[in-house]
């Protein structure tokens, strides 16, 4: 809750039957304190990408962690680019309100993967330069992207991670007096069997799962970007926060459930429907938009749904709002 004054109307009270109790009767309302244990544990991490790396609307009070994306490497492990790091003003201001700072470094395509994991040669290089530039800002460690990796690269990739650990490990403890950490974005599943993570697992303190794009503007069923649970029927796929965590939990092991991170993507999709029914058939590809949560939030605050031209609801199944509305 935010700061403010709350008013609780006790409109009726009933019996199981449904029967009206006249009478007195005590309402007793729990709040738990934001303190608890649990919340301040919590793990909040973000990207701030290089080409979008404004810091003025960043509620750095709701971060415990600011990943800067990023250093992109060449597959022998040197330096393409490291796309601002080196001077944004970013990584000083998130110090400042206590939050840590990861460099994230950002490899993609599978051939360029292999090659850089597969040769002690390219991974010495690259670990050098990870460590060169997270000392050099004062930061506290490195975010691992790679997208996506191939089976080539599996062997290669826990030798790697299990190297950056023992190198980061050796450098001592990052600026806050705690080890250096090492974050890893993961795919929502392992399609081609690349990460042998229980081998791994044990040296990253989290692993963040791509868990967004279950529907996407091609998707059959006009759906959420981001689902909890997606249970099949009445929906056509099954991926959800659930099922990517199950996944990934059966690969690592429940005992580092902890670990796990699930990835929010701040977009989602406008679609053309065949009805106002959820699920619903998409009418194409051709009819859907990506819209931002920025573009999207202020509409959903100033709608007045009328229950005819547009709804705001909540669709129980997968645990996601939804709002329709009628156009031409």
């Amino acid at each position: 809750l935010e700061a403010g004054t709350y008013y609780l109307v006790a409109d009726t009270y009933v019996n199981s039957s449904g029967v009206e109790k006249k009478g007195a009767y005590t309402l007793t309302v729990n709040f738990v304190d934001e303190t608890s244990t649990e919340l301040t544990n919590r793990v909040v991490q973000g990207y701030l990408a290089y080409w979008s790396a404004s810091t003025s609307e960043i509620q750095w009070d709701k971060l415990t962690h600011l990943l800067y994306f990023c250093m992109e490497p060449n597959a022998d492990g040197s330096i393409k680019s490291m796309h601002g790091w080196d001077t944004t003003s970013a990584v000083t201001m998130a110090k400042d309100y206590g939050v840590k700072v990861l460099l994230s470094v950002c490899l993609f395509g599978a051939a360029d993967i292999a090659t850089m994991v597969n040769s002690p040669t390219n991974r010495a290089r690259m670990i050098t330069n990870i460590i060169n530039k997270v000392k050099a800002r004062g930061a506290h460690g490195v975010d691992l992207d790679f997208e996506i990796p191939g089976k080539t690269a599996k062997n290669g990739l826990t030798t790697f991670v299990q190297e950056l650990r023992t190198a980061l490990t050796a450098e001592g403890n990052a600026p806050d007096g705690q080890p250096y950490r090492i974050h890893m974005a993961l795919m929502p599943i392992d399609w081609s069997g690349a990460y042998d993570i229980a081998n791994f697992i044990n040296h990253l303190d989290y692993a963040m799962v791509m868990s967004y794009e279950g529907h996407s503007g091609s998707s059959p069923q006009a759906g959420p970007t981001n689902k909890l649970y997606s249970p099949v029927p009445p929906w056509s796929y099954n991926f959800s926060y659930q099922y990517f965590f199950n996944h990934w939990i059966g690969k690592m092991g429940a005992a580092n459930a902890h670990k796990l991170l699930g990835g929010v993507g701040y977009y989602m999709q406008d679609y053309a429907t065949q009805s106002f029914s959820i699920p619903s058939s998409s009418l194409g590809s051709s009819y859907a938009k990506t819209k931002m949560y920025y573009q999207i939030l202020p509409l959903v605050k100033s709608l007045t749904p009328d229950e005819v031209n547009s709804i705001l609801g909540y669709e129980n199944t997968i645990k996601n709002p939804y709002y329709f509305y009628k156009k031409d």
